[in-house]
């Protein structure tokens, strides 16, 4: 409908739904782009992203969104890259991807065999695949991610809440009454663990030059829900840039899709080696014309 959107991620609301819809999505680096006029959920993870049709739109996007704004104070003071210019140069060499297992072992069966096919076509293009695990208990990941959320968005609607309770949903309004009973050592406990967890994920990112997974553990559900957010929330937890790339359909045509995340403040390589990387994707079939 439109070339660009705009949106914010603070678990998965960017990339996930960029993936349901066979479309790209970009989420930089923690404070890479201004949140100034966005209404915070939680403000430590919060991110503003995009969605957009190519990896050639996301790096003309983030050259123009990205740098710093006194007006947030979660603003970076690094200078953002030319993006472009990453993507002009070309990947010099074949990438290293880093396979995580812990992606695959919980993604259902059409998404884990599809995001495979797509690793050995990879491989067959001279890609280096190193199988990784996460440094820490996938579950407990998310545990974490649920718990410093849940703290700060209530404590960004408490007077809201209070005074409008009944114009909240119940879903929203559950998760901020819940929010609001847990103990303050809870949250600084989970924040201990996000340290914890971060400092294990730099030996990882070490290692290659991105990260690749499965974006969403299944594809796009009823209407009912927005789908498990579980597959973004360790690149959104740790502030790491991420970005969904159309990966083909399953066989009820429904799109599937492909993650890959690197180090912090380097979307420049981010962005060159998915540009590699979506030069040996399938594209999706063109929509019926009406």
């Amino acid at each position: 409908m439109v070339p660009l959107a705009l949106g914010t991620q603070t678990k998965g609301s960017v990339l996930r739904p960029a993936a349901y819809c066979g479309a790209v999505g970009f989420k930089p680096t923690f404070g890479r782009i201004s949140r100034r006029n966005v209404f915070p959920l939680a403000w430590s993870f919060d991110t503003m992203g995009f969605i957009c049709r190519s990896v050639e739109d996301a790096a003309l996007t983030l050259g123009a969104l990205a740098g710093h704004d006194r007006a947030d104070s979660s603003s970076l003071r690094e200078p953002p890259s030319d993006y472009v210019a990453a993507l002009q140069a070309r990947w010099p060499a074949a990438p290293r991807l880093g396979i995580v297992r812990d992606y695959f072992d919980r993604a259902q069966p059409a998404v884990r065999d599809r995001v495979l096919a797509m690793t050995a076509r990879l491989e067959g293009a001279g890609a280096r695949l190193v199988e990784l695990r996460l440094p820490m208990d996938f579950d407990l990941v998310n545990a974490i991610h649920d718990l410093i959320m849940h703290v700060e968005a209530a404590a960004v609607h408490r007077q809201s809440l209070a005074e409008h309770r009944q114009s909240y949903g119940p879903v929203l309004r559950q998760m901020l009454e819940a929010g609001a009973l847990i103990p303050g050592l809870s949250y600084v406990q989970a924040q201990r663990l996000r340290r914890r967890f971060r400092v294990g994920m730099g030996g990882l990112l070490d290692q290659v030059d991105a990260l690749l997974t499965p974006t969403a553990s299944g594809v796009a559900p009823g209407r009912e829900t927005t789908g498990d957010a579980a597959f973004q929330a360790p690149w959104t937890q740790l502030g790491l840039p991420a970005i969904s790339l159309p990966a083909g359909v399953d066989a009820d045509g429904l799109p599937l899709a492909l993650q890959l995340a690197s180090r912090p403040l380097d979307e420049a390589s981010l962005l060159s080696v998915a540009r590699w990387v979506e030069d040996l994707l399938d594209p999706l079939p063109a929509p019926p014309l009406s």
